[in-house]
Order: C-alpha cells, then structure tokens, then sequence
C-alpha cells in the first residue's frame, strides 16, 4: 500500500475512446487539466507542485507526447496505446514497466525500488564447463588452435598461399 500524497501525472493527448475516464477512476485522479493550463499555472506560482503535493492531490496532465515543458515536475509519465500504459518516467519506482488501463494500480506503478535485484551468486566450489573444464584433461591434441597456428608458415618460397 503506498502512502496517501499528491502525485502529478502526464499522459499523451492522443488518447482512443473512453480511455482518459477509466484512467481517472482507475487512478483516483482529483483533477485532469492539459498541458497548456498547466504550464499557466506553474508560470503563475512556481511552488504549484509542491502544493499538489501538500494538499495529497492527484492531477492528470494530458498533453502532446513531444511536449517536453516542465515534464521533470511530473512524478510519473505514461504513454497510453491500444489500452497498455507504458511507464516512460517514473520518480518512485522503475520506469519501462507496461500496465493494462483496466487493471491499472497507482500503487503498482508507485513501487519503491531502493535497490535492483542482484542474480545469485554461485558457490565458490563450482567451476563452469565453459571458462574452466570441471576435468583436467590434455585437450593439446583434441584442440590445436589453441597452441599451434592454423595455417602453419608457406616455406616452399612462393608468395601465394595454397
């Protein structure tokens, strides 16, 4: 569960059929505005963000993919199409993630990540068949190219190979 605060979200313009309604519900959006009424009232008052913060709003920003002004005041950037939204930018979780709108969760888009996942690391007492034999074997006579050149030096004292 996250914690109930403000959060500035934009989302393209280019939206198909009902989709920007079941965002809102989906979402709990508070207010939806485009991106010119926004950036009006981030000129006007400049602290704008931090009272949609404050007052634990949730604003919707639609406006035009390519539109990058004041993009670095949203906390989450979607890009919505064929009914999955793509998370292009996100300040609380990893970006790159794909929802379906109908199963959209802000606390699932929300996920602190305060550390990437490491792989597992092997034990020390096994050796990989790849970079080190699991045998010792004498592998000269199997593998050759290893030692010897693979086209041993023309000494008939012509100057084309044959």
């Amino acid at each position: 569960m996250i914690i109930n605060t403000g959060y500035i979200i934009f989302i393209n313009n280019d939206l198909a059929g009902n989709t920007q309604s079941t965002l809102e519900n989906q979402l709990r959006i508070t207010e939806s505005i485009d991106g010119y009424e926004f950036d009006q009232r981030v000129l006007e008052d400049p602290n704008y963000p931090a009272i949609i913060h404050a007052s634990n709003l949730r604003l919707l920003v639609i406006r035009s993919y390519f539109e990058l002004t004041n993009r670095n005041l949203a906390d989450v950037v979607l890009f919505i199409k064929n009914g999955m939204a793509y998370v292009e930018s996100n300040k609380f979780g990893p970006p790159g993630q794909s929802f379906n709108i109908d199963r959209i969760q802000l606390d699932k888009i929300l996920v602190a990540q305060t550390q990437p996942p490491m792989p597992p690391t092997p034990p020390n007492n096994i050796q990989s068949n790849i970079l080190y034999p699991l045998f010792d074997h004498n592998y000269t006579d199997l593998y050759p190219f290893g030692t010897d050149p693979i086209c041993p030096p023309d000494n008939d004292g012509d100057t084309e190979d044959e």
